[in-house]
């Protein structure tokens, strides 16, 4: 479905906050509860066979990365297709992402440090504390962190063009509560 929401950021992409003055038109195509991947620029959600986003856009995001990887290292950008998390761990790019579970109200997922990395900004800004890896462990404040549930439903919004859109793989999950509108798909509809 077509979503309008509030931008997730105000002044880095790095913490969560409702920006009123910033609205978004993208395809929510995954949402609380599934578990997305991206790979050679195709979006798939576990359970689901058929088509999400657009299609010859994501075919476009494919032929830059093969494009791309073809470059001698000196003319290739080391920061070209970098997405979240940005700490070059994951080895996560616009073409080639996670798998990340959208988390739900009541998912609970253990804080490693993938986890941790990909999940902080959304804990820090449900609990109100800051989210910190030290001592080889999570940190919520003072309390060490071995596991969190969520209190909020995410989805993940992607932009119909797919090699140059601001979306979920650059600036992350979108709160559900910041979604103000929706348009469905018919089509998509019908075939439930």
């Amino acid at each position: 479905d077509i979503i309008i929401f509030n931008g997730t950021f105000t002044e880095s992409w790095d913490s969560v906050a409702m920006n009123m003055y910033r609205y978004y038109c993208k395809r929510a195509v995954a949402v609380a509860g599934d578990t997305l991947e991206i790979r050679d620029g195709h979006y798939s959600v576990s359970g689901f066979d058929g088509t999400l986003g657009v299609e010859s856009e994501q075919l476009q995001v494919n032929y830059y990365k093969n494009y791309l990887a073809s470059l001698p290292d000196s003319l290739a950008h080391p920061g070209w297709f970098q997405s979240l998390p940005y700490d070059g761990e994951t080895g996560w790019t616009i073409a080639d992402f996670g798998p990340i579970v959208v988390p739900a109200v009541g998912t609970t997922i253990p804080i490693d440090r993938l986890n941790y990395r990909i999940y902080r900004k959304y804990i820090a800004w449900e609990t109100g504390a800051q989210l910190e890896w030290r001592d080889d462990r999570a940190w919520l404040g003072d309390t060490p962190l071995d596991n969190y549930t969520f209190t909020e439903n995410y989805c993940f919004a992607a932009g119909d063009h797919a090699i140059d859109s601001q979306d979920s793989r650059y600036w992350g999950l979108v709160p559900e509560k910041f979604i103000v509108g929706v348009k469905f798909d018919e089509q998509l509809l019908k075939r439930f």
